[in-house]
């Protein structure tokens, strides 16, 4: 009669085995990849973002004038995310430092014409994230009539 110790061991073996012969076939299967007849596809591998962020056209156009002006250093688009809420990030849309103040964090927020879809929500979260961050100065910039207008956003 065997001894719960020499079931314990065989109780390993045999799952230790099972394991190599899953983890075999499934390697196999990696190798060969599907059968042809089952018709299945692989998963495409998840892609990672690299490289520089794309800004829309307004907001190259922002940040050009930004740079070109000689008063800002580092000018980057959607460089920084503020936590405001469980699960909700902001991202503005441009972030700077004004030359000589390298203390003071500038944001911008972009917004076009008050028919674009989700231009009331974009100001609503700036307004939330200048309230949880006063160190930021946070602004909103939006074009009326060929020109640009800006509103510092009070906390």
């Amino acid at each position: 009669m065997p001894t719960s110790a020499d079931l314990l061991a065989m109780q390993a073996r045999v799952a230790g085995s099972l394991r190599r012969s899953r983890l075999k076939q499934n390697l196999e299967r990696m190798e060969m990849g599907p059968p042809a007849e089952v018709g299945i596809q692989p998963k495409p591998m998840k892609r990672i973002r690299q490289g520089e962020i794309k800004l829309r056209p307004w907001e190259n156009e922002w940040k050009a004038s930004l740079e070109a002006s000689g008063d800002w250093v580092n000018v980057k688009g959607q460089s920084i995310r503020v936590r405001l809420a469980n699960g909700a990030w902001y991202k503005p849309d441009i972030t700077a430092k004004l030359f000589g103040q390298r203390e003071a964090l500038f944001a911008w927020e972009v917004k076009g014409g008050k028919k674009m879809k989700g231009v009331a929500k974009g100001i609503l979260a700036l307004k939330v994230a200048a309230a949880l961050y006063p160190e930021i100065v946070w602004i909103l910039v939006w074009k009326e009539a060929g020109s640009w207008r800006q509103q510092i956003v009070e906390p």
